[in-house]
């Protein structure tokens, strides 16, 4: 495929122009065939599996990414942490005497 090609099948995009601005959706395919805002001439284009359940042809030049971190418990932001543990167990107490 051509270098105008910025993602691959499974890749999370948004859509920033055209009739389906706004919609996030999952890069299916790459084509180059007609496309939802260009009817009349074949372009380099994605099929894209859009949250709303549709499949639609969209421009190389109308997605963006969409990069969501993964969380795991392991790389939590620190403030989720700490507001896990009880403030008993982060204060040290004084020893009486």
């Amino acid at each position: 495929m051509s270098s105008s090609y910025r993602f691959s099948r499974g890749d999370r995009v948004k859509i920033i122009s055209g009739k389906h601005i706004g919609v996030n959706g999952t890069v299916d395919s790459l084509v180059f065939q007609r496309s939802v805002d260009c009817p009349n001439e074949h372009t380099p284009s994605y099929h894209v599996l859009l949250d709303n359940e549709l499949v639609a042809t969209i421009g190389v030049k109308r997605v963006e990414s969409l990069n969501y971190p993964i969380i795991t418990d392991h790389n939590l932001p620190t403030m989720a942490v700490h507001n896990s543990i009880s403030s008993s167990k982060l204060v040290k107490k004084r020893p009486t005497v």
